[in-house]
């Protein structure tokens, strides 16, 4: 009986292997068609040479046990500081049902004092991502300072966020020169509907601010 049962259990866990591998799958979506900044020029903090995410090029990275496709360019969208960049990128592409949407990202500018020209209050909106499904109906994911990202330059020791979370840091050749890290953060969107498809998603950013979101690569999981 022993060794019945061992191998009704067995098989029981092989039939079960393949429904665990579909539902652990990630999809890194193709951002091609709509990024605008290289990762291996300076952007942000103009006349500060090496002020750049080189590091990160050419590399298929797998953070907080997520992986992301990286690409030569990220979406940037603009700011109060950020004016040459746009407000908004719209349908980039998903195309399929998902459970879980990974957002690689950060923002540039935020930190310092109440009465710098960069300062970003913790609590404010600074964009948000709107997910579309195939019925055409939506569903909005805020991007909060202090919440899901703060500014890239790591000025803050890693100061707490409610939801997002760092998971990439190293020094770039400006922040090098002050003994700074630069840093990336992910922020994971939950489908509160998994059986409708999703179409596509718009980056959208929000009000008069310093902050200018940026996105290196997001990840869709399948249900």
């Amino acid at each position: 009986m022993r060794v019945t049962l061992l191998a009704v259990l067995g098989t029981c866990l092989a039939l079960a292997a393949p429904a665990l591998a579909a539902a652990a799958e990630q999809i890194p979506l193709d951002l091609s068609a709509h990024v605008n900044d290289p990762l291996d020029k300076e952007f942000h903090r103009e006349g500060v040479p090496g002020n750049h995410l080189k590091a990160l090029m050419k590399t298929d990275p797998k953070l907080a046990e997520v992986q992301y496709h990286i690409g030569e360019k990220m979406l940037q969208l603009g700011s109060k500081l950020c004016l040459e960049r746009p407000k908004k990128i719209e349908a980039i592409p998903v195309d399929k049902s998902v459970s879980k949407l990974h957002f690689l990202h950060a923002t540039g500018f935020g930190t310092g004092q109440e009465t710098d020209p960069n300062y970003v209050k913790d609590g404010t909106q600074i964009g948000h991502y709107t997910i579309r499904y195939a019925d055409d109906t939506t569903v909005d994911l805020p991007i909060v300072y202090g919440e899901d990202v703060r500014d890239w330059w790591n000025v803050d020791n890693n100061k707490e966020t409610k939801r997002g979370k760092v998971v990439w840091s190293d020094m770039n050749e400006a922040s090098e020169q002050y003994g700074i890290e630069v840093r990336l953060y992910t922020t994971v969107w939950e489908n509160p509907h998994p059986d409708k498809a999703v179409k596509s998603i718009d980056y959208t950013a929000d009000g008069d601010t310093a902050a200018a979101p940026f996105c290196l690569a997001i990840t869709a999981e399948t249900p």
